[in-house]
């Protein structure tokens, strides 16, 4: 309600809101934040009103075009989704949420190049591993829709040894047990077994197993 009593005291006051420039900073906030608890009940109309009254008053809130963005894309207002996001992207060039959340848009749109060049900058820019885990995973999934799979492989790989589990499935569907790859799975799976043993690294890795003696799961034996 604190935003809405900024409001308030603007306009009994007549005051010029140019002259007060944290009160629209504020406002949106408050605007910023009432769409996002809209967007989360699925009100997408609403958090797009209210995503509008940010940007009005904050024409630089980037997280707001992002989040309009969203909400227009569940509306399937795509043209206005990739507008907002571009947008966002624009104010913030290393935004990372902005580029995985247009990837995703570009994914479902089955536009899987520009998904992949997406995910690759949100690469570049998210620092938080288990966020990164899954734009790894969804970079695999526009990688095997391209018919690359063995980059899409290698991304389920580094998606696994940041610590997602939920790709193994993904590897096991598509990764060639005799690839490279599927080495490098056992690899993450094993160093993950042993990840509590810090202490002493060279006697960890001296106790890997040699892989290419390991029967592939998916044989049945």
């Amino acid at each position: 309600l604190g935003f809405m009593m900024a409001y308030e005291v603007i306009n009994e006051y007549n005051l010029d809101e140019s002259e007060y420039p944290y009160f629209n900073v504020f406002l949106s906030m408050g605007y910023y934040n009432s769409g996002c608890t809209k967007l989360g009940m699925m009100d997408y109309d609403g958090a797009i009103s209210d995503y509008t009254k940010a940007i009005e008053c904050d024409p630089k809130h980037f997280n707001a075009y992002c989040d309009r963005a969203n909400a227009s894309f569940k509306k399937k207002a795509y043209e206005q989704a990739i507008q907002d996001f571009s947008k966002a992207i624009e104010l913030n060039p290393s935004y990372a949420k902005a580029y995985y959340d247009r990837g995703i848009m570009w994914h479902e749109l089955l536009n899987y190049e520009e998904a992949v060049l997406d995910f690759s900058m949100a690469l570049e820019h998210y620092q938080q591993e288990s966020i990164k885990a899954d734009v790894y995973c969804m970079r695999g999934l526009s990688q095997i829709a391209l018919g690359l799979i063995d980059k899409g492989c290698r991304d389920f790989i580094q998606a696994r040894a940041l610590g997602n589990r939920e790709v193994d499935d993904l590897i096991n569907k598509y990764c060639d047990s005799e690839s490279q790859c599927w080495h490098d799975y056992l690899v993450a799976v094993w160093n993950e077994a042993f990840s509590g043993d810090k202490d002493d690294d060279s006697e960890t890795d001296s106790q890997l197993p040699e892989f290419s003696s390991f029967t592939d799961p998916r044989d049945g034996i």
